[in-house]
């Protein structure tokens, strides 16, 4: 067979739609109204049925209404309302519909859904002009089918029907609705259109459920309430204007009551609520959360005082830390009552030094610590020896002259700890002043415990990773004054040329990331002498300086943990 037969046996099996409409020939379009295969014969077959005007075809295109792909079925729906529908009831018109969506359940058939809307639009027409209020309870069977387009076409019916018995089941649904569901809106038009005082409540309640990615729905829904002219809607939205966390969404609610309501002064004290919401989030998230960082930062905020007690009501143990590095703030007075609250005994001399260096008053706290007077406590502490190596570099010499004369001369107290004894007796040791800085660093720090590996932060105060702690190198001084011994040098550098630096005996550790010694999160602290002979801790990142004993190495482990986590301490030079 050549390709002409072919083609004429094609064309001669496909109906020719427009010349049987221009016949009026009902019976070939009726039969082509059920031809497979092609569903714009089928399409245009349902059209010229209804141009042709034989009304007795409404059966055949309700049929097609309930059984075939949206394509045909929209076309067959738009015939049988131009036809006339008076002979078709709402159960035989709404039937169809459930037909049709039943049939799309089926996942063996397959239909573009293109023409969806205009089916469902169509149905609809036609059941609004007949339906009465003896269909409410087949609405409210649809309203509650699975199916979804079944939902909203029983809400739009019910819109018809009206106030009071569609209100009911509509109400009831509403909350049963996904957010992001198109029906959810239109029962929400629905409801919003009765203007009923009782559903006011439940209405309010939708749009602030409205979900935050979904901004034209919830425009969508507030202009409806905006036509409802529902008896205290301007309060009502007034009340869910601050709860809102869009601006956008406020705007809109706050113009509907500013304008559409008439109440100006009411949206602009909505509006005043919401920005004062808005400030306080940050510390109700704080609070709840017991975060401590966000609290801190809160303390130099008009939340101040909440911020304190949120700090109070915390019983972590990194509190402790944190308050030892308020204490050297503008917060010190809340700092030193925490710890004096908590009874925070390590925090005795980090308390004295903040009177010493601030000539701040403490005696609070102290007390509440057991220590009535500062001297005094220094004095006995001399005679300590878990205590000794603190308080000579604290206690007021002109009343401890005899017992730092004492210490000076014990061969068994630590080389750093005789060394000050004497310094502070206006008699330092005479030698090397190299040499001297040397051996205060290692007398020092081999009393910490440091050594070239210490610890990950958050690191507590003890055991190190490796305590061998080799001869010091140079550190740089900043400043060509303030350390027992320093000397100028000549630094090179390839990017800049040479330039006169100073330096001076001491130790370098790095506060790094594992495998990153250097760019990245990280810091570093040194230890060196002090021309007095007090060994202290300073450093980049962090705060200081620290005297080199128990007391400082806690607070410069505490300004580590508070930098970052997962720094690998380790000894550079």
């Amino acid at each position: 067979m050549g390709w002409h037969q072919r083609w004429r046996d094609f064309t001669s099996a496909t109906p020719n739609v427009e010349r049987l409409k221009d016949r009026g020939d009902v019976p070939r379009l009726v039969k082509a109204l059920h031809f497979e295969g092609n569903e714009a014969v089928r399409r245009a077959a349902a059209q010229a049925l209804g141009e042709v005007g034989d009304r007795q075809v409404i059966p055949v295109l309700v049929t097609a209404m309930a059984g075939d792909v949206c394509m045909v079925a929209a076309a067959a729906a738009g015939s049988v309302a131009a036809l006339g529908a008076d002979g078709l009831s709402v159960e035989d018109l709404a039937g169809a519909l459930v037909s049709s969506r039943r049939w799309h359940e089926d996942p063996n058939r397959e239909c573009s859904c293109r023409w969806q809307s205009e089916l469902i639009m169509g149905i609809t027409r036609m059941v609004r002009a007949r339906v009465r209020p003896d269909h409410l309870q087949l609405m409210v069977g649809l309203l509650n089918d699975r199916d979804e387009e079944l939902r909203e076409f029983a809400a739009m019916i019910l819109k018809t029907i009206g106030p009071p018995a569609a209100v009911s089941p509509l109400v009831a649904r509403l909350p049963k609705e996904s957010p992001n569901l198109v029906v959810r809106r239109v029962i929400f038009e629905t409801i919003a259109s009765f203007s009923d005082p009782s559903t006011l409540p439940i209405l309010v309640a939708c749009i602030s459920e409205t979900p935050p990615d979904d901004f034209r729905a919830f425009r969508w829904m507030a202009e409806a309430l905006a036509k409802s002219n529902l008896p205290g809607l301007a309060d009502a939205l007034a009340t869910v204007i601050p709860e809102l966390r869009s601006v956008d969404r406020r705007e809109i609610l706050a113009n509907i009551v500013r304008r559409d309501l008439g109440s100006p002064v009411l949206a602009e004290a909505a509006n005043a609520k919401a920005e004062t919401i808005d400030r306080r989030r940050p510390v109700e998230q704080a609070l709840a959360a017991q975060h401590i960082q966000s609290l801190i930062d809160l303390l130099d905020t008009e939340f101040s005082e909440e911020a304190q007690r949120g700090l109070s009501g915390i019983t972590d143990d990194r509190m402790y830390d944190e308050l030892i590095l308020l204490l050297r703030g503008d917060h010190w007075e809340f700092a030193a009552a925490e710890l004096g609250r908590r009874r925070e005994h390590e925090a005795i001399f980090p308390l004295i030094d903040r009177a010493l260096n601030g000539n701040c008053d403490v005696s609070g706290p102290l007390a509440q610590l057991g220590v009535a007077d500062q001297d005094e406590f220094l004095l006995a502490a001399l005679d300590q020896q878990d205590l000794r190596s603190r308080a000579v570099s604290r206690v007021n010499p002109a009343l401890a002259i005899d017992r730092l004369q004492r210490i000076a001369a014990d061969e068994d107290v630590p080389y750093h700890v005789r060394y000050l004894a004497q310094s502070r007796t206006a008699t330092p040791p005479t030698g090397d002043p190299y040499q001297i800085s040397v051996d205060l660093l290692m007398s020092a720090l081999t009393d910490l415990g440091l050594g070239r590996h210490i610890g990950t932060t958050p690191y507590q105060p003890g055991a190190v990773l490796d305590a061998t702690l080799p001869r010091p190198g140079y550190v740089d001084a900043f400043q060509p004054s303030g350390r027992l011994f320093q000397e100028e040098y000549t630094y090179n550098s390839p990017e800049d040329g040479s330039w006169q630096r100073w330096r001076t005996p001491g130790y370098h550790w790095n506060a790094r990331r594992a495998g990153n010694s250097y760019g990245g999160v990280g810091t570093y602290f040194t230890a060196t002498v002090r021309a007095d002979g007090l060994v202290e801790f300073d450093g980049g990142g962090i705060d200081g300086p620290y005297p080199a004993d128990r007391t400082g190495w806690h607070a410069i482990t505490a300004a580590l943990n508070h930098f970052a986590p997962g720094l690998q301490i380790r000894l550079s030079s």
